[in-house]
């Protein structure tokens, strides 16, 4: 029904003349705001488990994202023709990259979210070409590179990760996130995405852990106790976001969102589960 449901109002964006607004709203979908948004929401609404790992694998694509744009240096097309707002430089498209990571490693879990995932794929990363602000190899290669880090990423935890403890994922985890910082550092790419998407990748992690250890089975929370903890997750997060704004320099958003993301995590689930918001 969504793919459906956006199909039409494509269409009827079309014959009412509010095509470029359509399109406007689906490159929206696409935005790092949108998924501060719907992370916290699906770590404590959906399923912790996946959460987690939905943070960490599109923490990477985005700063995945933002290293190749500084390394490869290509242009975007011409200013004047841009339809939105648009940074940086233009390969690989974060847009087609960030969405296919996310909405791909989604319907993984989710199959019956296939039709809509592939929907939103595509739209958001033909938005990109319609509004202008890329080059068709910008979001092929975006598409191509997110394949490649959902393929990467399944195989690393279905060799690796799963047979992990909690301890031995709480370090591969830190040691992970020093491992992107330095090669961002040594390719002369640091700049605020990196320090933020490290700084979410281990206060995330930090706190999953926090919030399940000493416990066999976390538990199953209500359906008031999964609104709650998302509302509660969401604010945290959307402070966060707004605050790093005020932040001076670049190397403070590390701790800044290694704070926040820690917040959000573990002590949302701890006044979730002190409420007793869950079923024995």
């Amino acid at each position: 029904m969504p793919p459906l449901i956006l199909i039409v109002i494509a269409t009827l964006s079309y014959v009412a003349d509010f095509w470029i607004d359509y399109w406007r709203g689906i490159t929206f979908l696409g935005e790092e705001v949108f998924y501060v948004a719907l992370l916290p929401i699906i770590y404590h609404g959906v399923s912790r488990a996946l959460g987690i790992e939905l943070i960490i694998i599109f923490s990477s694509s985005i700063w995945l994202a933002s290293t190749l744009k500084n390394i490869f240096k290509m242009p975007r097309p011409p200013k004047q023709l841009w339809l939105t707002k648009a940074s940086g430089y233009g390969f690989p498209s974060g847009h087609a990259l960030g969405s296919s990571v996310f909405w791909g490693y989604l319907s993984i879990y989710y199959k019956v979210l296939i039709p809509t995932a592939i929907t939103l794929i595509v739209l958001i990363s033909v938005s990109r070409l319609i509004l202008r602000v890329h080059y068709p190899v910008d979001v092929i290669g975006g598409l191509f590179i997110g394949f490649l880090v959902i393929t990467g990423s399944l195989t690393i935890k279905r060799a690796y990760v799963s047979r992990m403890g909690v301890k031995a994922k709480v370090v591969t985890t830190i040691i992970y996130a020093l491992i992107l910082l330095g090669l961002s550092y040594l390719a002369k790419t640091l700049t605020y995405v990196e320090y933020m998407t490290v700084g979410v990748m281990v206060g995330s992690y930090l706190g999953h852990a926090l919030l399940h250890m000493g416990k066999e089975k976390p538990p199953k929370l209500t359906i008031k106790g999964r609104v709650i903890g998302s509302i509660i997750a969401l604010v945290i997060s959307f402070v966060g976001y707004k605050l790093s704004m005020y932040i001076p320099q670049d190397p403070l958003l590390l701790p800044h969102y290694l704070i926040t993301s820690l917040l959000m995590i573990y002590v949302t689930g701890v006044l979730v589960e002190r409420i007793k918001l869950f079923r024995d």
